[in-house]
Formats: C-alpha cells, sequence, structure tokens
C-alpha cells in the first residue's frame, strides 16, 4: 500500500507547464530520488509533497501518520553551527521528547512519552542524523 501518491498532478507558472498529469507513488520503505534539469519541477514538487505549494489540479494522498519534512535547496543555518547540528535541529520534537524520558521529570506520564517517543522514531535519532 503506497504511503503516498500523486496522481493527474498539474502545476504551472504562467504558460510554463512544470507538472502535466504527473503520477507516482512511494511505498512503505522505499526511498526517492528526483533527477532533471533546471526549471522542470523537482522542487516544486517537493514543496507540493511538505505541503508549501498546492497543485493546480490532481490529488495527492497520504497515509494518516506520515511525517513529511522538508529542506529548503537554500536552507538558512544557525551561524557557527555543525552541519549535525543544523540537521538535528530538523528532529527537535524527537530529541526534546527522549531528554524528557531519560531526565524522569516529575509528573511526567513515562507510558505516554514513550508512545510518543515511538510515534517520533526518537530513540535512535542520532543515528537518522548521521545518516
Amino acid at each position: 500500500m503506497a504511503v503516498l501518491s500523486l496522481s493527474n498532478a498539474h502545476l504551472a507558472f504562467g504558460h510554463v507547464a512544470l507538472l502535466d498529469n504527473a503520477a507516482f507513488s512511494l511505498e512503505a520503505g522505499e526511498r526517492l530520488g528526483l533527477i532533471g534539469r533546471n526549471g522542470v519541477g523537482k522542487s516544486s514538487m517537493l514543496k507540493i509533497i511538505a505541503g508549501l505549494e498546492k497543485l493546480d489540479e490532481g490529488l495527492l494522498q497520504m497515509t494518516q501518520g506520515v511525517r513529511i519534512c522538508y529542506v529548503p535547496q537554500e536552507p538558512w543555518f544557525e551561524p557557527g553551527h555543525s552541519v549535525y547540528e543544523a540537521v538535528s535541529e530538523g528532529v527537535a520534537e524527537a530529541r526534546a521528547a527522549r531528554q524528557a524520558y531519560e531526565e524522569h521529570a516529575d509528573g511526567v506520564d513515562l507510558d505516554a512519552l514513550q508512545t510518543r517517543i515511538e510515534a517520533l522514531d526518537a530513540w535512535n535519532w542520532e543515528q537518522r542524523v548521521d545518516t
């Protein structure tokens, strides 16, 4: 079953069509790479998937609970941060959840927190950042 699918996608800027009846699906565990010349719609496609742009026509469907992370083509990073620190900012919610669990804060429902950590895949956020 596809976790993400795009069908009959149309997107144009003025009279220039970037997506013309485009379609694809992404199954669980698959990885996707977009290759193409400048100006053919790769970045626009990713922005649509991330919810930052809308299709002119077509349908984008995602399985409930799918998390999309988007890194802009020209991201802004905090001056002086390493690449690891900059990428780690993208998993801030996972880092915070695991830190709260490890600190055993008073009044925190550890069972609920553990469920949240598992949903965020936060047990191994460092490994995800490394890759």
